[in-house]
């Protein structure tokens, strides 16, 4: 009877161990967490990553130059804090090229077809009154200033300054004197005097004035076929003609020859001898 008593008081004792999972008598062991894995505590934030390291052996990239990108322009230099110095406007009329002054208003070519010229025709048979008293005159417009000037060559300087203080024409900006040698009247009687001077058969001569300032006279021999040996004969008809002059008290140097019909000479001096 203790027998069976004993016996099933084990097996009630096995079936209570079997119930908790556990043997008699031995507390269970805790679980212990894997060695590789870190658990943080509740009340440690996570560790923030540091940032790489960069090693001083490789080379920092440089930041690509965006002027050196192709199809984009260059960038434009900058300007100069320098002023520019004050540009002149070209005058196109006034004949200088990238250096003509500016005339504002009026040009070069306009004062001469305006002024120069109507003072010039107007001029030229009005000294015709004091012919003996000058002995020539020019008119022309000053580059710079684009003033008018009248340049007269003077004999008798009391007439020409009464001409002057009377005339009423076409107005000029200055006036310029010189010395005359020669006067209009005394050339325009030598060169109407010299076309009929007698060189011998088959040659005529032919006297003009010179315009202007220079006080030249200007005598032109033309011989015909009938003459033999003309070039050879040229120096003895120039030196008639100096003699001629030299007989009138009219000055030989102011005397230019020329060979009809085109080749000039000046003072009797042939050029084929």
């Amino acid at each position: 009877m203790k027998r069976v008593l004993a016996i099933g008081f084990a097996a009630l004792l096995l079936t209570a161990c079997a119930a908790t999972g556990q043997a008699p008598g031995v507390p269970p062991a805790p679980p212990e967490p894997p060695s590789s894995v870190s658990v943080p505590g509740p009340s440690s934030p996570a560790p923030e990553p540091a940032p790489p390291e960069s090693s001083s052996s490789e080379p920092v990239p440089l930041p690509e130059d965006s002027s050196s990108q192709p199809g984009e322009p260059a960038p434009a230099p900058e300007p100069d804090s320098r002023p520019l110095p004050p540009q002149k406007e070209v005058n196109p009329d006034a004949g200088f090229g990238n250096s003509a002054p500016d005339f504002g208003n009026e040009d070069y070519a306009g004062v001469v077809n305006r002024r120069a010229d109507p003072l010039w025709e107007a001029l030229n048979p009005a000294l015709k009154a004091i012919e003996d008293d000058y002995s020539g005159y020019e008119v022309f417009v000053e580059d710079e200033s684009l003033e008018v000037v009248l340049e007269i060559g003077v004999i008798h300087e009391d007439k020409v300054d009464q001409f002057l203080a009377d005339w009423t024409g076409p107005a000029w900006d200055r006036v310029e004197k010189s010395p005359g040698s020669w006067s209009v009247a005394e050339q325009e009687a030598f060169a109407a005097a010299v076309a009929k001077l007698d060189l011998g058969p088959g040659v005529e001569l032919y006297g003009s004035r010179e315009l202007g300032m220079g006080e030249m006279v200007l005598v032109t021999i033309r011989s015909d076929d009938t003459v033999s040996e003309p070039q050879a004969q040229w120096d003895g008809w120039c030196q008639r003609v100096k003699d001629f002059a030299k007989e009138r008290n009219n000055p030989v140097e102011m005397l230019v020859f020329m060979d009809a019909p085109s080749r000039p000479i000046s003072n009797g001096s042939n050029p084929d001898t």
